[in-house]
């Protein structure tokens, strides 16, 4: 403005005008360049530190991401196993509920229950039978073995009745020394046999619970 040469130092730097980036072009004399170099460096290690900092937070909220992923998949994970237990649960629970506690076989509701829907099916080709196996003289044989070992031999005689039947039969206890057994077969004559061999069986083993030993008999 006062006529005179003077060298000169073009600064340029990276800005942001009204949210949009630009170039900022600063034209600085020889007195100024000292300064303006420390400033350039200046603004240039703030710009690295900034972008370094970028960096870093990217890098923290992909961890975090990672973790949160990870942390969702194990409790995912936790959630699918401790369902899986409660179905097991469940279906224990239900089961047990289903079952005479002393001798394992079905109780006396649910065979109610499995009885009902066995009559609405239709089974082809086959007979179906429901025999009720009663101990004979049972009081007797509770009076000579005692209360305890009498409860060992109902359950000993509910084990000859589960290893006898096949597996499309259904048994379970009815109640006291009373069982039921719904049994499946070609014809009724295979039944009545079947029936006859139990019996059989029953009578010709003997039956030991806590130390006491006993014969018995059974009607069918």
């Amino acid at each position: 403005t006062n006529g005179k040469a003077f060298k000169t130092i073009l600064d340029f730097a990276p800005t942001e005008v009204d949210g949009e980036s630009a170039i900022e072009i600063a034209i600085r004399n020889d007195s100024s360049a000292k300064t303006a170099e420390v400033q350039a460096r200046a603004r240039e290690q703030v710009h690295k530190l900034h972008s370094k900092a970028q960096e870093h937070v990217q890098q923290a909220q992909s961890q975090a991401q990672q973790q949160v992923a990870q942390a969702q998949t194990q409790a995912q994970k936790q959630l699918e196993e401790l369902q899986q237990k409660l179905t097991a649960s469940v279906q224990q629970l239900a089961m047990v509920r289903n079952l005479d506690l002393l001798t394992g076989l079905t109780n006396r509701v649910h065979f109610v229950e499995v009885l009902k829907t066995e009559l609405l099916k239709e089974h082809k080709g086959t007979v179906r039978a429901l025999l009720y196996i009663k101990l004979d003289t049972f009081s007797a044989i509770a009076e000579k073995v005692g209360v305890l070992a009498s409860d060992g031999i109902i359950k000993g005689f509910a084990d000859l009745i589960r290893t006898s039947v096949s597996k499309e039969d259904i048994a379970a206890r009815f109640g006291g020394t009373l069982f039921a057994v719904i049994v499946t077969r070609s014809s009724l004559k295979e039944i009545t046999d079947w029936a006859d061999k139990f019996r059989g069986a029953a009578a010709s083993r003997i039956f030991e619970s806590a130390g006491k030993s006993t014969s018995l008999t059974c009607s069918i």
